[in-house]
């Protein structure tokens, strides 16, 4: 039996919440994590070595630049969460503010980060298709170590439908 909470990256099947235990390749898609096609337990035991790896963050950034801008205004935004404190530092239109992330919201939101799907796709591209040109959205990822990845998110993060990571992740942290 599947876990209930899944959510689509591309043709790929991750979970939302948890460990991410399943990637199923369709016509395309991501790779199956093991590098095998077929099924895989849908709880992982941390105890075995068959376990999925976790990807480690610090960091996870929203970057937002729309135009055209009218005179005097600034059309930027940016939301950095980040993962020890569930703390998000934004700073929109120039005024800026903290707050602290929703414990239930920030689970999601490091289910997503923390998968080995997530990461390979910010590392790859998102593959998201459209034409969006008046705004411009980036999402950046700092791993524990140091490195960073990012990747344009526009039309993932502005025309996709509401169960994709991508736009999942966007809707949740921007909406602070």
């Amino acid at each position: 039996m599947r876990n209930p909470l899944m959510i689509l990256l591309g043709a790929g099947v991750v979970t939302l919440l948890g460990c991410p235990t399943k990637t199923d390749s369709v016509d395309g898609g991501l790779a199956d994590p093991a590098g095998e096609q077929g099924a895989q337990p849908d709880a992982a035991d941390p105890t075995t070595s068959d376990a999925p790896e976790l990807v480690e963050w610090s960091h996870f950034q929203v970057q937002r630049v729309w135009g055209p801008c009218p005179e005097g205004e600034i059309c930027v935004g940016q939301w950095d969460l980040a993962s020890e404190d569930h703390q998000i530092d934004k700073t929109f239109m120039g005024k800026t503010s903290t707050v602290l992330m929703d414990v239930d919201e920030f689970r999601l939101v490091d289910g997503i980060l923390s998968g080995t799907a997530f990461l390979a796709a910010i590392d790859q591209g998102f593959g998201c298709e459209g034409l969006v040109t008046d705004v411009v959205e980036t999402m950046t990822l700092e791993l524990a170590d140091g490195r960073q990845l990012s990747q344009d998110a526009t039309n993932c993060a502005f025309g996709y439908q509401a169960q994709d990571p991508v736009l999942k992740l966007h809707s949740l942290v921007t909406r602070y």
